[in-house]
């Protein structure tokens, strides 16, 4: 892993990210790195690698030798910043699982129950089955988080009734509930009350919102937010 001075920051090992991974090596280019890779392509988000450029930065101990919580981090960045830093390398790691894993075959020998029985997974499953939620979003000028959001869950031949909360990080990597003051349904889901609703054979869902001001334990632009969904039942009430 490094930023745009290009020298290795930190590594980590991947072993055993699943069973039967294809052999690789990653580089995770961030900030300014990204930027310099892709040169010769037209590139839109030179003011976002600057800002990770400079978070990365401040993230570094004097030894240069990792991203971690430093000074520098928690003055000049809002709490939670050390819990996001530990989100975008696991988020990292989630992306070269999905690159490097197998193609999923059906070879269509034997009977189904056996074949159960025998299954060999690629992941546990309660990780494959457990919804995944990515999110952005920032404080606007009415004290407010606007949030999008994209939830990867477990295509089902029923309908679901997914319930999406909102948290703000704490400095621990903790979180503090908010409420929602709207949802709004961008793709794949219908909004009922605080619930999304999603109908069959549906594998991603995005929706937006916005948080409460009310119910902030700190104003909007001194937290960073995340989005977990914490109920998953099918629309009838049965739980999945």
């Amino acid at each position: 892993m490094f930023r745009g001075p290009g020298m290795v920051v930190q590594s980590k090992s991947l072993a055993g990210l699943c069973l039967g991974a294809r052999p690789f090596h990653a580089l995770l280019l961030c900030g300014r790195a990204a930027g310099i890779a892709a040169r010769d392509q037209p590139r839109s988000n030179a003011e976002a690698d600057l800002a990770a450029e400079r978070f990365l930065r401040a993230a570094e101990p004097p030894s240069h030798n990792q991203w971690t919580s430093t000074p520098d981090l928690s003055s000049f960045y809002a709490r939670g910043c050390k819990a996001r830093l530990e989100g975008f390398i696991r988020e990292a790691a989630n992306v070269v699982r999905e690159l490097v894993k197998p193609a999923p075959r059906d070879t269509g020998d034997g009977p189904n129950a056996l074949k159960e029985l025998f299954r060999i997974r690629t992941e546990p499953a309660s990780f494959s089955e457990r919804p995944t939620v990515r999110c952005t979003g920032e404080p606007d000028s009415e004290g407010r988080w606007d949030v999008k959001a994209v939830v990867r869950i477990k295509a089902k031949k029923t309908p679901q009734r997914l319930t999406p909360s909102v948290y703000f990080l704490t400095e621990s990597g903790g979180g503090v509930a908010v409420r929602w003051a709207s949802l709004l349904a961008d793709k794949n889901c219908e909004v009922e009350g605080h619930d999304l609703l999603v109908p069959p054979d549906t594998r991603e869902v995005r929706f937006s919102g916005t948080t409460d001001p009310s119910s902030h334990p700190v104003p909007a632009a001194h937290s960073c937010v995340s989005v977990e969904i914490r109920r998953l039942v099918s629309a009838g009430g049965g739980a999945l």
